[in-house]
């Protein structure tokens, strides 16, 4: 099944706000000294204040370890100072400083699991310490483990309240995993203004290409530059408008991503429908749109059954090598959740839109590009990869990659549009009915 963009331009955009995040953090030191309010968090747990008050062998013990851990931490030996502070944690198992310090060993070590693990201990030991939840959520991170991270940075977002890098990384968090409203609650102002920013970007640009889209003109192809530019309008509307329409409550669950999509692709189809359908290269984009013979429907509906067959047929090899579940497209649990929360705004947007949009792009105006300089060939093939680019899936690229030299061998063979954009529809259209009948997928 076919794959979006979308997803991964939320996690690209999350990676560089945590990474900024991350820059941040780091500038700033992290905790050397050993804090004074064990007291505070559970007065009796530490083996060095037990019995009485007296010191115990065990406690005498956890006191030297801990004294040369610090030492040695302080001095950036982090591989001798983690030794020392597992040594702490061996003794006594309920020492929060040992395994906060230890965390912060491994953080640096870039053991960001085992970073990970030591700090949710001391989470354990102390559920509402900045620090353990701030710097356990930095180490799942740095793992891309995004939605595993948000419940400790809203811990130590509740513990400092006016601390930005917690906020800064939440917002990361929020957008990876596609929780847009909440994100939105973070920075509500810089976010509308952001939005808004990039939505005027957006319009402006709209505004730019009409002049050369809507007039009739002399060229008998449509410029590579002029399709690229029709290219990063639509994704930079997508991007505009994501924040956007997470401010208003129509849209409170991941169906606001094929919302986005659905408000930027609509002005490239009327476009596509009404300027591109007019030049003298238009004659593809015309309505009402052709499918061509029966023979070229046949044919490509038959190299489209052998596509699906040999991705099957990758997916049980993987299987059996592996003894691991096939990979899945990274958009169909999102797709999934959309369609339970939204299916209007789901159904309109993959089976519909994005298939009339994509095709307008690459099999019209890219296609008709890259013959104008070298000829069916490279149009065909350099369409399908720029299709297979775009959606930026490493994974899938050479189902894409697949896909598109059948929709543009469509395109060729029936010299229109029309049968690309059935091909692509009816191929979105069976991966929602598929979500839709088998929610397990």
């Amino acid at each position: 099944m076919e794959r979006n963009q979308n997803p991964c331009i939320c996690l690209l955009l999350a990676v560089i706000i945590s990474a900024y995040a991350s820059q941040i953090s780091d500038a700033a030191a992290l905790p050397k000294e050993k804090q004074k309010t064990i007291k505070d968090w559970q007065p009796d747990v530490s083996l060095t204040i037990r019995n009485e008050g007296k010191e115990t062998v065990e406690g005498r013990a956890v006191r030297e370890h801990e004294s040369v851990a610090f030492g040695l931490f302080q001095n950036k030996q982090y591989d001798d100072a983690a030794r020392e502070f597992e040594k702490c944690v061996e003794l006594d198992p309920r020492d929060f400083q040992a395994y906060l310090h230890l965390g912060y060993a491994y953080y640096y070590l870039h053991r960001y699991d085992d970073a990970a693990n030591s700090l949710q201990k001391a989470v354990g030991l102390w559920p509402g310490n900045f620090d353990a939840n701030y710097w356990r959520g930095m180490s799942l991170v740095n793992v891309r483990k995004f939605a595993e991270a948000i419940p400790n940075f809203e811990k130590a977002h509740e513990a400092k309240p006016d601390e930005q890098t917690p906020r800064i990384e939440l917002l990361s968090c929020y957008l990876a995993t596609q929780q847009f409203q909440k994100a939105v609650r973070i920075f509500p102002l810089i976010v509308g203004i952001a939005g808004g920013a990039l939505a005027l970007v957006y319009f402006v640009g709209l505004v730019l290409l009409l002049p050369f889209s809507l007039p009739i003109r002399t060229l008998a192809f449509p410029g590579l530059r002029f399709s690229v530019a029709w290219l990063v309008l639509f994704l930079e509307g997508q991007i505009a408008f994501l924040p956007l329409l997470a401010l208003l409550p129509a849209f409170p669950g991941p169906e606001i991503i094929f919302a986005a999509l659905v408000v930027a692709g609509l002005p490239v189809i009327a476009v596509g429908a009404t300027g591109f359908a007019r030049q003298p290269w238009g004659e593809p984009f015309r309505w009402p749109l052709r499918l061509g013979g029966w023979k070229t429907v046949g044919i490509s509906l038959f190299w489209i059954f052998l596509l699906f067959l040999m991705n099957a047929a990758f997916s049980a090899l993987y299987v059996l090598l592996t003894h691991k579940p096939a990979p899945l497209q990274n958009t169909i649990p999102m797709i999934a959740r959309a369609l339970r929360a939204n299916p209007i705004v789901a159904w309109l947007a993959i089976p519909f839109v994005v298939p009339i949009v994509e095709e307008i792009l690459f099999r019209g105006l890219f296609y008709g590009a890259l013959q104008k300089h070298w000829g069916i060939k490279a149009a065909i093939g350099g369409s399908a990869f720029l299709f297979a680019c775009v959606h930026l899936q490493l994974v899938g690229f050479f189902y894409l990659f697949c896909f598109g030299l059948i929709l543009g061998w469509a395109r060729w063979r029936s010299g229109t549009l029309g049968l690309p954009i059935a091909i692509h529809c009816l191929n979105n259209a069976l991966l929602m009915l598929a979500l839709t009948f088998a929610p397990s997928m």
